[in-house]
C-alpha cells in the first residue's frame, strides 16, 4: 500500500515555469529482498525499465555490520566499502 509521502517535483521553492508537481510516496521501509529488486534505476522511452534485480543479486546482508579494527594486535581505524 502506497502512503508515505516521501515530497514533491516541481513544488516550490523553485525557479521558472514549471507546470506540473509530482508528488513521490512510498509503501514504506523495505523489508524483503523482492522488495529492493523493484527499484527502478531507469525508464526507457519505450515503457520498459531496468530494475536493480536486473543487474545486481538482490539479498539481505547481515543487520549489523559493527566490527573492532584491529592490525598486527593494535588497535586500527577500519572502513567497509
Amino acid at each position: 500500500m502506497v502512503g508515505n509521502i516521501l515530497g514533491k517535483v516541481g513544488a516550490p521553492p523553485f525557479e521558472g515555469n514549471i507546470q506540473t508537481e509530482y508528488t513521490l510516496q512510498s509503501k514504506g521501509r523495505l523489508a524483503e529482498p523482492e522488495e529492493f529488486g523493484e527499484i527502478v534505476l531507469r525508464a526507457n522511452p519505450d515503457g520498459s525499465a531496468l530494475y536493480l534485480r536486473d543487474i545486481a543479486r538482490v539479498e539481505m546482508g547481515q543487520s549489523d555490520y559493527a566490527f573492532f579494527g584491529e592490525v598486527d594486535g593494535r588497535t586500527a581505524v577500519n572502513v567497509a566499502l
